[in-house]
């Protein structure tokens, strides 16, 4: 099995992934997001997004992404669920993370990401990591 950032380079050159655009990149479900996210990079062209789920609770999960370095505006990033359960304890909701470049992105910008978790997770790299997007040109 390859390992990102190779998987990821593989996916944006063949525009692979099971998304509604065929240009976006669909990771799918990630049990363990940090395995394949952590230290990544991906690259994107304008108007091109990458998409990924996992399960959140009061104890694990990635709930969301702050963009922390590179132009703010050029990157959005939205956090929505997909399934929720009965909210018992220990009970998981599916999230859905995307990070989608704006249409008139500055090619060779460079973007930080960097998840949200619960608190018990904060410093365990399989939940608490960052990853990068650098904005590309279509023809690249």
């Amino acid at each position: 099995m390859l390992k990102l950032p190779l998987l990821a380079t593989f996916a944006t050159l063949l525009g692979a992934g099971c998304a509604t655009d065929t240009n976006d990149i669909d990771l799918g479900y990630l049990a363990v997001p940090g395995e394949t996210l952590a230290n990544a990079t991906f690259v994107l062209v304008p108007g091109q997004t990458l998409r990924f789920q996992n399960d959140v609770n009061q104890i694990f999960g990635v709930s969301d992404l702050d963009h922390v370095a590179g132009p703010s505006e050029q990157l959005r990033v939205r956090s929505r669920i997909v399934a929720e359960r009965d909210g018992g304890a220990g009970d998981t909701t599916r999230e859905e993370l995307t990070v989608t470049v704006a249409g008139d992105a500055l090619v060779g910008s460079e973007h930080t990401l960097v998840t949200i978790t619960p608190y018990q997770v904060r410093n365990d790299p399989d939940w608490a990591f960052s990853f990068f997007v650098v904005v590309a040109n279509d023809d690249d």
